[in-house]
């Protein structure tokens, strides 16, 4: 055994490799080869598992996918499929406590260990005699558990791993958890960004310095016609320079206030197009939301030629509609008239009618032009065009 010197020697080099697991899912297959490689052990895995069902859980997040090193290939499959499941560690890894480390030899004696299936079909085929377990995240329904498995094969560095592990344990469990939440949080904005892809006008977050750090879809559809704006070098520019100036006057202004007021300015676009409307209003985040911190105002450009189609598979969802009905409601909201409609789809006027009818009950309007503002304003809308 290493003198405690070289433990502490040891845990502060893998502790700078540890945390880097908190911006890097994939940082956490090289902190377990690392682990190996310092221990002296021969095989890790890094599972996701459920006290309910004994099985590896499945999960979206890239971080809690299984993380195996130095398995047999024909041994990775029985082991998440059927060997974890009479695996002795796992009523004890279950109600761990406030112990973040177990060795296996403390919970079966050799004895008892030879003798379970696990031991015969999983351990000793792979010359496997002890392992470690260390509880990296706890949630009401499952756990995360990082093994190091040990063969009888003298190691190097021949170091107390149990010791090793006891320090290096608060270190794994504040970098894994951190990296879950941060995983969660960008999941959130994820979905959040999908939301915003659906709305009819523009969305600009820029920080102070006038830089654009989000662009909804729409935004994007605007900005790239160069209809006297556009985006150069990360800022919003305009081909008038007396609108640039007074642009960046309300962004300056709203960005140094703590109350919604908002500016407004049109942009003229040349003959046969209305003009762009953009409004300026100071953007107030929570300041737990470190993903747009930066962000100090919201830039909406509302583009009055720009066409909007309805999401037909979520309306038909959202509010029952059968799909014949979805698709009047999308025709209608594309500036067909009813008259149009039946035609197109050789239907007869009063079929047509009927069938606006069972929408207006299924989405609760009472009129032809309250259906279309409410499914163009809302958050249903797919392409643009």
């Amino acid at each position: 055994m290493k003198p405690k010197s070289s433990i502490l020697h040891i845990a502060l080099d893998l502790i700078n490799e540890v945390y880097r697991g908190i911006s890097d899912p994939r940082a956490w297959d090289d902190i377990l080869k690392q682990l190996i490689r310092s221990t002296g052990a021969n095989k890790g895995i890094i599972s996701l598992r459920s006290p309910q069902n004994t099985e590896i859980v499945p999960s979206q997040l890239p971080l809690l996918a299984p993380r195996i090193v130095n398995i047999e290939p024909s041994y990775i499959g029985s082991y998440l499929d059927h060997y974890y499941k009479i695996d002795p560690w796992t009523p004890f890894e279950s109600d761990m406590g406030d112990t973040p480390v177990l060795q296996f030899s403390d919970l079966l004696n050799k004895k008892d260990l030879h003798q379970t299936t696990f031991y015969q079909e999983f351990l000793f085929p792979q010359n496997i005699e002890d392992g470690f377990a260390v509880m990296l995240a706890k949630g009401l329904d499952s756990w995360v558990i990082l093994n190091l498995l040990i063969d009888s094969s003298p190691r190097m560095p021949a170091v107390d791993i149990k010791a090793l592990l006891l320090i290096l344990a608060p270190h794994l469990q504040r970098s894994f958890t951190t990296a879950i939440e941060l995983s969660l949080l960008k999941s959130a904005n994820n979905e959040l960004s999908t939301l915003l892809d659906r709305q009819r006008e523009g969305i600009c977050l820029l920080n102070r310095k006038g830089t654009i750090l989000y662009k909804n879809a729409t935004a994007n559809l605007i900005l790239m016609a160069g209809d006297e704006l556009y985006v150069k070098n990360g800022r919003l520019h305009s081909s008038f320079t007396q609108k640039e100036r007074k642009l960046y006057s309300l962004i300056e202004y709203a960005s140094s206030l703590r109350e919604r007021v908002k500016g407004q300015l049109s942009i003229s676009r040349g003959p046969g197009k209305l003009p762009l409307q953009i409004y300026i209003v100071p953007y107030f985040h929570s300041p737990e939301n470190s993903i747009r911190s930066q962000a100090s105002v919201i830039v909406m450009l509302s583009d009055p030629t720009m066409n909007r189609r309805i999401d037909t598979q979520q309306i038909k969802h959202l509010f029952s509609l059968t799909p014949t009905e979805a698709k009047l409601a999308e025709s209608l909201s594309a500036g067909l008239s009813l008259k149009e409609y039946a035609s197109h789809q050789a239907v007869s006027f009063n079929t047509a009618r009927w069938h606006l009818r069972n929408i207006f009950d299924k989405v609760g309007v009472n009129s032809q032009q309250e259906l279309i503002r409410h499914l163009l304003t809302g958050p249903l809308q797919g392409e643009s065009y």
